[in-house]
C-alpha cells in the first residue's frame, strides 16, 4: 500500500503523520477497514484522486468523509459492498473522473447530473437495470463504460448525455437493435474503446 505525497511516494506509517500533503492515494487489498481512519480523511484536504480496492467484501464501505474533500477530481471504488449508490458522491462538484466497479449496485439516482464537471464515467461489473434519465444534462460526460453489466438489457439513446464520444457495453446483454438506434443517435461514437 503506497501513497504519493505530491512527487513522492510513503507508506501508510508516513501517511498519517502529514495526511494534509496527500495529493494522490492508492489503497488497495487493506486489511483495515478504512472507516476506522475517518478523522485522517478529513485532513486530507489536497487529495485530487483517490484509488480504493478491497477484497471482495471484506471491508464493505468507505469513509462518507470523503465526500467532503472539494479538491477531488479522481474517485476509483472496486469490491465494496454497495447494493444503492454512494449519494456522498455527489457532493464531490470537481469530480472528473468516477469509477465504481464491483458492486451491486441496481440504479443510479439522477442525482448523478449534480457532477456537472464529470468527464469520464465507468460503472462496471455491476447491476445495473438501467440508467439515469438526468445524465442527458451532463454536458461535460463524454466517455462511458457499463461493461459487465448484464442485467442492463437497454440503454435509452435520450438518456445519454449529448457529447458522449465514446460507449462501451462488451461483455453486455445489449441487443444489436439498441445499439443500431444509439449510433444513429451518436453517429460519430466510437464504440467499446477502452476508458481509463
Amino acid at each position: 500500500m503506497k501513497f504519493q505525497f505530491f512527487n513522492k511516494t510513503h507508506n501508510w506509517e508516513e501517511a498519517l503523520k502529514e495526511p494534509e500533503k496527500v495529493k494522490r492515494l492508492d489503497v488497495r487489498f487493506h486489511e483495515f477497514d478504512l472507516n476506522d481512519y475517518s478523522h485522517i480523511f478529513q485532513k486530507m484536504k489536497n487529495l485530487e484522486s483517490i484509488f480504493l480496492q478491497t477484497s471482495v467484501y471484506i471491508y464493505p464501505t468507505i469513509p462518507e468523509i470523503i465526500g467532503e474533500l472539494v479538491k477531488l477530481k479522481k474517485l476509483y471504488i472496486l469490491n465494496y459492498e454497495y447494493t444503492e449508490f454512494p449519494t456522498w458522491i455527489f457532493k464531490l462538484k470537481n469530480l472528473r473522473k468516477l469509477m465504481v466497479r464491483g458492486h451491486d449496485i441496481k440504479h443510479i439516482p439522477n442525482e448523478i447530473s449534480k457532477l456537472q464537471k464529470l468527464k469520464s464515467i465507468r460503472l462496471e461489473n455491476c447491476s445495473l437495470e438501467t440508467l439515469p434519465k438526468s445524465m442527458s444534462e451532463m454536458q461535460n460526460l463524454t466517455k462511458i463504460s457499463l461493461r459487465d453489466n448484464f442485467k442492463l438489457k437497454t440503454i435509452e439513446s435520450d438518456y445519454l448525455p449529448p457529447n458522449l464520444k465514446i460507449l462501451s457495453t462488451t461483455p453486455s446483454t445489449l441487443s444489436e437493435e439498441n445499439k443500431s438506434v444509439i449510433k444513429a443517435c451518436y453517429p460519430k461514437l466510437k464504440w467499446d474503446k477502452w476508458i481509463e
